[in-house]
C-alpha cells in the first residue's frame, strides 16, 4: 500500500485522476468502459491477459500501459516491452523523476486531443482506406471537426480555413507540394503535415520548404502520430507567442505612450515606404500637420493632467475620422501628423476642413473649447522627401501666423476663403539671421496687412497710390537682397534674381488690371492675392526659406 500512496501522490499532483484495486474483474470492467488514461499494472496481477484485453480493444482512445515488478529480470522486461507496454519500472529503484516524465507525456498527449477538438481538420488522401483508418482514430477520440477529401481538386474547391491538414504527397491531378503552396497562399497559420508512403528526402524537403511544417511516414505508427501532431501544435503555438510579443514589442516601439497613436519613428518608416510606392506609381499623396492653439495656455490653466487628457482626446478624434490606409502620428508634443493614402491636395484640404470643424466643436470636460492650425502639402516628387517636409512645416507655421484656426496648402495664402484672413502675425518663423533682410520682411508684412486692412475697411476698392508704393518696395527688397545673396555666394542667386524679376512683372500686370477703367472688386482681390500671397508671404515661405540657413552660418 506504500508504494501504490506513492504512485496516487504523483498521479494526482499531475491532473489525472488515480484509484487502485487488486480485483481484476474491476480492470475488466474499467476496460470495457473505456474509463482510463493510464494503467499501471503490477506484473504478478494477470498482466499478460490486462495487456492483451487492452491491446485488443481498439475502441479504447488512451491505452498507455506501465508495468511494475519486484524483479529486476531483463528477459521479463523485454518481453513485456513487445506486449506494447510503455514503460517498466522496479519497486525497489523507483525513479519519480522518470515517471512523473511519462505522465507529462501522457498529460502532453490528453492536451493535443483537447487542442485537436478545438480545430478545423483535412485529411487530403486518394487512398479510402487510409481516409478511413484516420478517420476511426479521430472518432475514437471525439474530435469530430474534421474533413475527409479523396480527390485533391475537391480540397482545392474548398474553403481553406482549417486549421490542421493532413496532405499526402503522391495523388492523381494534383500532388501535395501544389497543395502545400495552394493554402500557404491564403493562410500562413495552417498547420500542414505531409503523409507519403514514397521516403523520398528530396521531395519531402521541397515540400517542408514551400511551406510544409512536418511530414509522417505511411503506415501510419499512431503514437508517432500523435507525437509528431503534438510536436506541430507545440511549434505552432511557440510560433504564434512570438509573433504576439513581437507584435507586442513593435507596438510597444511605435505607439505614443500617451496618446497611443503612432509615433515619430513608425511615421518616418511609413513616410519612406510611401515616397517608393510614389515614386513607381506616381499616385498622388499628402500630408497634414497640425497643432493645438495655444496649447502652453491650457497646460497653464488647467495643469499638465488636462493637458494630456485634450492630447488623448484629439489623438483619438483624428483617428476616428480617418481611413485605416492613413498613417497618423504624434510629431511631438501638441503637433500632430498624418499621412493621406491616395490623396490629391483638393481632398487633402477638404479632409483638413473636416477635422478643423471637428477638434473646434469638440466637447472636453472640464476645459474651454480649443482649436488647431493645419499645415497641408501633396507630395511633390520634383523635390526630395526634406523639401517637401519643409514646405509643410512652413505652411503649418504660417497658419499659426495668420490667426490660428487656419488651413494653409502647400504654403498659398487663401485671403478670401470663408473666414478671409485680415491679419499676419511677424514672429520669429520669418527671422531669416540677418538684419537688414528681416527689417524689409517685417516692413513688407506690415504693409501687406495694410493693404488689406485698406481693402476691406474701403467697401472692397484699392488705393491704387499705396498699391504702387507696396510694389515700389517689394522691388526695392529685392534689390537689397540681391546684394546680400551675392556677397555671400548664394549658388542659386541668378536664379533667385530671375525669380524676382518675374514677380515684379507679375505684380505690375496685377496693378494695371486694377488701374484699368474696367477694374472690377475680383480683380482687386487677385491683386491683393499676388502681391500679400506670392510676391511677399509665399515668396519668403517658398524660396527666402532655402537661403535662411546660410545666413546663420
Amino acid at each position: 500500500m506504500l508504494f501504490s500512496k506513492k504512485l496516487q501522490n504523483l498521479v494526482t499532483a499531475n491532473g489525472f485522476m488515480y484509484k487502485h484495486t487488486n480485483s481484476l474483474e474491476i480492470v475488466c470492467h474499467e476496460i470495457s468502459n473505456k474509463r482510463f488514461y493510464l494503467v499501471i499494472i503490477d506484473k504478478d496481477m494477470h498482466t499478460p491477459y490486462i495487456i492483451r484485453m487492452i491491446r485488443e480493444n481498439n475502441s479504447i482512445a488512451y491505452n498507455q500501459i506501465i508495468v511494475v515488478s519486484q524483479d529486476d529480470d531483463f528477459e521479463t522486461k523485454k518481453y513485456y516491452f513487445r506486449l506494447g507496454i510503455m514503460a517498466y519500472f522496479y519497486k525497489k529503484e523507483f525513479d519519480a523523476d522518470r515517471f512523473n516524465n511519462y505522465l507529462k507525456t501522457l498529460n502532453d498527449e490528453v492536451t493535443v486531443i483537447e487542442a485537436l477538438k478545438n480545430m478545423k481538420i483535412a485529411v487530403v488522401d486518394d487512398n479510402p482506406f487510409f481516409l478511413d483508418v484516420v478517420e476511426k482514430f479521430f472518432s475514437l477520440r471525439e474530435i469530430k471537426n474534421v474533413e475527409y477529401y479523396e480527390e485533391s481538386r475537391a480540397f482545392l474547391r474548398a474553403k481553406n480555413d482549417f486549421d490542421l491538414c493532413f496532405i499526402d504527397l503522391v495523388m492523381p491531378v494534383y500532388d501535395g507540394e501544389v497543395l502545400v503552396r495552394h493554402v500557404r497562399e491564403t493562410n500562413n497559420d495552417t498547420i500542414i503535415i505531409i503523409i507519403t508512403g514514397y521516403n523520398n528526402e528530396k521531395s519531402i524537403t521541397h515540400c517542408l520548404n514551400v511551406g510544409a511544417d512536418d511530414f509522417m511516414l505511411k503506415p501510419l505508427d499512431f503514437i508517432v502520430f500523435m507525437s509528431r501532431i503534438n510536436s506541430c501544435i507545440n511549434r505552432h503555438r511557440l510560433d504564434q507567442e512570438l509573433k504576439k510579443n513581437n507584435e507586442r514589442l513593435f507596438e510597444l516601439a511605435t505607439r505614443d505612450t500617451l496618446t497611443n497613436i503612432y509615433n515619430r519613428t513608425y511615421f518616418m518608416d511609413a513616410y519612406k515606404r510611401k515616397m517608393a510606392e510614389a515614386l513607381r506609381t506616381k499616385e498622388s499623396f499628402s500630408l497634414l500637420l497640425l497643432d493645438i492653439d495655444h496649447f502652453k495656455n491650457i497646460n497653464d490653466e488647467y495643469g499638465h493632467l488636462k493637458g494630456d487628457y485634450v492630447l488623448k482626446e484629439t489623438a483619438a478624434l483624428l483617428s476616428q475620422n480617418l481611413r485605416k490606409s492613413d498613417v497618423l502620428c504624434r510629431w511631438g508634443g501638441e503637433e500632430f501628423l498624418v499621412l493621406l493614402n491616395s490623396a490629391d491636395i483638393n481632398k487633402a484640404a477638404i479632409v483638413a476642413q473636416n477635422m478643423r470643424t471637428l477638434v473646434e466643436q469638440n466637447k472636453l470636460q472640464g476645459v474651454r473649447s480649443i482649436t488647431a492650425s493645419f499645415g497641408v502639402i501633396e507630395y511633390s516628387l520634383a523635390v526630395d522627401a526634406e523639401k517637401n517636409f519643409t514646405l509643410l512645416d512652413n505652411s503649418l507655421y504660417l497658419a499659426k501666423s495668420v490667426g490660428r484656426n487656419k488651413i494653409i496648402c502647400n504654403g498659398n495664402l487663401q485671403l478670401f476663403g470663408k473666414e478671409p484672413i485680415t491679419q499676419i502675425e511677424w514672429s520669429p518663423f520669418f527671422k531669416s539671421g540677418n538684419a537688414i533682410i528681416d527689417n524689409d520682411h517685417k516692413v513688407l508684412i506690415d504693409f501687406a496687412n495694410e493693404l488689406i486692412k485698406r481693402y476691406f475697411s474701403s467697401g472692397h476698392s484699392l488705393n491704387k497710390v499705396f498699391l504702387k508704393h507696396v510694389i515700389l518696395a517689394i522691388n526695392a527688397h529685392f534689390k537689397r537682397e540681391e546684394n546680400i545673396m551675392k556677397a555671400v555666394g548664394y549658388e542659386k542667386y541668378e536664379e533667385y534674381r530671375a525669380l524676382h524679376r518675374e514677380i515684379i512683372v507679375m505684380a505690375i500686370k496685377e496693378k494695371d488690371a486694377v488701374d484699368s477703367t474696367k477694374s472690377t472688386e475680383k480683380s482687386m482681390q487677385a491683386a491683393i492675392e499676388y502681391i500679400v500671397g506670392n510676391a511677399i508671404i509665399g515668396h519668403i515661405i517658398k524660396a527666402d526659406f532655402d537661403f535662411f540657413p546660410l545666413l546663420r552660418q
